[in-house]
């Protein structure tokens, strides 16, 4: 089996490129929290800080954000950000951009506080295709493991207090009986991010509303986590082989898929409860 190492940090593109002499001083920075960006409408996670690093929360009434490709001929306008709380300190702001090419394309943005005006830029890779499966494409058709007893669940899941309804179903069997899924791929037990034992929770408590219509599974990054955790030892870690097949060299993804295997979002990095359930709410595939 080949092996990809999972990175555990999300992928920083910070390239500042000026598009002219007359643009504005950058006073904010802007870090992207994806890595995986393809042709097409592509969810882009991201925080502030100032010039000190300080992260700059919830201002998200105010942003505006423009983008274009390197050329920067003509930027297009973008003024719908949402401010994402976690559970854990602090959040993110996702907003949505489409991308009609691959290549670098240029991120501007901005806002008013105080009478000061911000502004950031950055930049992002846009791919041809993604590397892990796309909204629109037919989630590989590939089994995860499951479980029925707390004992059987230590060696198929490193969540401290695991919920058996989240191993209680194969993708496979979900999706040959017309069942959407929420899929989520973490390690709870080792994610350096402390964000894969808060999504687990999650998808615990999105169970509790919307089992009867859909299933939830989780999936462990390592094929043997119970060893890891007895051992207290990270390197020993064997990646996954479902892991492999989608593709990811991050952690956590999480994708929703209709009743027909066909994913209808996907998200990169740590998803709070009520950006899924807006998915989950808008996307009705039940």
């Amino acid at each position: 089996m080949k092996i990809y190492k999972i990175f555990f940090l999300p992928v920083f593109i910070l390239i500042f490129f000026g598009c002219s002499s007359n643009e504005k001083q950058v006073d904010i920075n802007v870090r992207l929290l994806a890595s995986d960006i393809g042709v097409g409408k592509a969810r882009l996670p991201f925080i502030l800080s100032d010039e000190n690093n300080t992260p700059l929360y919830d201002i998200n009434n105010n942003i505006t954000i423009e983008y274009c490709q390197e050329i920067c001929e003509e930027k297009i306008l973008q003024e719908k950000v949402q401010w994402r709380q976690w559970p854990i300190k602090g959040g993110i702001y996702t907003t949505y951009l489409t991308f009609n090419k691959p290549g670098y394309w240029k991120i501007y943005l901005s806002y008013t506080k105080a009478g000061n005006n911000y502004n950031g830029e950055t930049a992002v890779l846009v791919k041809s295709n993604t590397e892990s499966p796309d909204v629109g494409d037919l989630a590989p058709l590939t089994s995860t493991r499951t479980a029925n007893t707390k004992e059987e669940i230590k060696e198929i899941s490193s969540a401290i207090n695991p919920d058996p309804r989240l191993y209680a179903n194969d993708l496979v069997d979900s999706l040959s009986n017309k069942r959407p899924v929420l899929l989520s791929f973490s390690t709870p037990g080792f994610c350096f991010t402390k964000t894969c034992g808060p999504q687990v929770d999650i998808l615990t408590r999105l169970a509790d509303k919307y089992s009867n219509i859909i299933d939830f599974i989780h999936v462990e990054i390592f094929e043997n986590p119970n060893e890891m955790l007895l051992e207290g030892d990270y390197s020993i870690g064997r990646q996954s082989e479902i892991v492999y097949l989608w593709e990811l060299t991050t952690e956590p993804w999480t994708f929703y898929i209709d009743e027909n295997g066909v994913i209808v979002d996907r998200f990169e990095g740590f998803v709070n409860i009520d950006e899924i359930e807006e998915s989950i709410i808008t996307n009705r595939i039940y």
